[in-house]
């Protein structure tokens, strides 16, 4: 009895991984978690999330993993999921479609003819004309008829196309190979963003999501950095000049433009952005009594604005002309009690104030930059390979056809019976037009006269 209620359940727990329903289910789940993705920023940094969602939405986002949304381990189980679904509808229908592909033609018999989709019937007198009518245009219209005796019989057996049933599975296949190497990737891969200043070089990444820097083993240079602006001031192209070195050798060298990406030494370089870094001069100063503190700062440093180290600011961003109202540097106040806050300071005009701190910007040195980034993607092969699968597939299952063909010669006492079947897994009315093609030549060679399918003159 156990047995039975577990074979049960097996079976129940069999079909529903291999159902349409669960395709569908699968299907409108990711795309629905694409959108999530698509909508919300990946890969930020928390102050940026902080500063777009508040406390409790950033912190609830990256609870659920929809900061990386991508690399979480329930949309990897989802993907996870998928491959079992498309394995598991493969391993139920491929042993009947390989047996369909690999079953032996049978010779047409009264019953075949009349189970077959299209049919039809031709009467002559000559025989040995007929069987060579038939097998000579046969020929010339592209099939490879095989021929046999049952009796007095002749028997003309052809089929194309057979292996276009193995177009979903081939498509199947790419499917598995693509979800295989997003894998790869992940497991293996690199992605990372750098800022490269015009004149200077680096040996080092920072990979993606700040989580730490990646060593490359080479030297990248950007020489010089290019924009090329439309008559109105909007970009129209950006480049950077590039070299790589190697023990301080020049390897190679050449321009990087959006959408021309450059590979050297196992990554990818893509042109990604561009944009203008400074080392500034702050004043802070506080009242009347005390002195005003000039701090010097460059993007990504921290300085305290009072001795005792309580009021932090961290210097996040700088922009040459922000509004039209000059140089301003984006600071955030790192509070120990709350989230940090962030505000801009200006050259012209300051009257930012921070914990009864005044700030100015009092000068600001610009350095162009362009910004990189680099990946690194052991699977991108394995990628590619599976989309060529999923569109040679889909080209098999949706362009070809599995068309079967029978001729059956019959010699009766003063006549000679012809019988045409055929049968195809789509497209059956272009069969049809196919073998009312040949009734019409083999009418013209060999005399034949249509009878329709019942045998009856039309």
């Amino acid at each position: 009895m156990s047995e039975s209620v577990s074979l049960g359940r097996g079976e129940i727990f069999w079909r529903t991984l291999s159902s349409l329903r669960l395709t569908l289910a699968l299907f409108l789940l990711l795309a629905g978690v694409s959108v999530i993705g698509t909508l919300v920023p990946q890969n930020l940094s928390q102050e940026e999330y902080l500063r777009m969602y508040g406390a409790v939405a950033a912190r609830l986002l990256d609870f659920l993993g929809i900061t990386d949304l991508f690399h979480s381990w329930w949309f990897l189980a989802l993907l996870g999921a998928l491959v079992l679904h498309i394995t598991a509808c493969s391993m139920k229908r491929l042993p009947a479609t390989w047996k369909a592909l690999k079953a032996p033609q049978r010779p047409l018999s009264n019953a075949l003819f009349r189970s077959l989709p299209l049919g039809m019937v031709l009467e002559g007198e000559r025989a040995s004309q007929i069987v060579e009518a038939i097998k000579n245009a046969l020929v010339q219209a592209g099939w490879k008829p095989r021929e046999e005796k049952v009796g007095q019989e002749v028997h003309f057996l052809a089929q194309r196309g057979r292996w276009s049933r193995l177009g979903a599975y081939v498509a199947h296949t790419g499917v598995l190979l693509v979800l295989l190497g997003a894998a790869l990737g992940f497991a293996f891969g690199f992605k990372g963003f750098v800022q490269i200043q015009e004149g200077e070089g680096v040996d080092r990444i920072q990979e993606r999501g700040g989580k730490g820097w990646r060593q490359l083993g080479f030297q990248v240079r950007c020489e010089r950095f290019q924009v090329t602006t439309y008559p109105d001031g909007t970009p129209k192209e950006y480049r950077s000049d590039l070299v790589f070195l190697k023990d301080g050798k020049v390897v190679l060298e050449g321009p990087l433009r959006v959408n021309h990406p450059i590979s050297f030494g196992g990554y990818v370089f893509y042109q990604a952005s561009y944009g203008a870094s400074a080392t500034v001069t702050l004043e802070a100063s506080k009242d009347s009594s005390m002195e005003p503190r000039k701090l010097v700062m460059e993007p990504g440093d921290t300085v305290s604005l009072d001795p005792q180290g309580r009021v932090l600011v961290r210097f996040l961003k700088y922009e040459p002309d922000l509004q039209g109202r000059g140089p301003a540097v984006l600071l955030s106040h790192l509070k120990t009690d709350g989230p940090p806050v962030t505000g801009w300071v200006f050259q012209k005009d300051s009257k930012a104030v921070l914990e009864g701190w005044r700030l100015r910007l009092l000068e600001a040195r610009e350095n162009r930059w362009t910004g990189l980034q680099v990946k690194q993607d052991p699977g991108v092969w394995v990628v590619w390979v599976g989309c060529f699968l999923i569109m040679g597939g889909c080209a098999m299952a949706f362009l070809g056809a599995h068309r079967r063909l029978w001729v059956r010669v019959e010699p009766r006492k003063n006549k000679v019976m012809c019988w045409v079947a055929g049968s195809s897994t789509r497209d059956l009315p272009g069969l049809t037009k196919a073998v009312e093609g040949l009734c019409r030549a083999w009418q013209t060679k060999a005399g034949l006269r249509f009878m329709g399918k019942e045998g009856k003159n039309e």
